[in-house]
């Protein structure tokens, strides 16, 4: 079982901690694919009490907040998503750690990988 840690003010039902509690495979910390996700809750569903499904239900459309995995050790922490977003929108715009680029690299990088996997094949 994982430790959770709201840190929202948004309070959990004892259902929706409980859920937390089994980790973030019962809940997605980015977007994935729609329909995967879909799959992957009915699959969890059938695992679930019916507490247990709402409470999915339920953390999966509030808005309001972000779950997220700690970075260490076995913790969901749950935030107000003003707050995440904030700390995100602090992390990229620190100038010492990330620079601003003025051309997506992508098709660049893409096209030397591709010369990479021509000369050795």
């Amino acid at each position: 079982m994982y430790e959770v840690r709201n840190l929202s003010s948004y309070e959990l039902t004892p259902a929706e901690y409980q859920v937390l509690s089994r980790g973030l495979n019962f809940n997605q910390a980015k977007q994935p694919d729609t329909r995967k996700v879909v799959c992957a809750v009915e699959n969890a569903i059938g695992l679930l009490g019916e507490d247990e499904e709402k409470a999915i239900k339920a953390l999966h459309k509030n808005k309001k907040i972000a779950v997220l995995p700690a970075d260490k050790g076995n913790v969901t922490v749950v935030l107000d998503r003003s707050t995440y977003e904030s700390k995100m929108t602090e992390i990229v715009k620190d100038c010492t750690t990330y620079a601003k680029i003025n051309k997506d690299p992508t098709s660049k990088v893409q096209t030397g990988q591709q010369k990479t996997l021509s000369s050795i094949f």
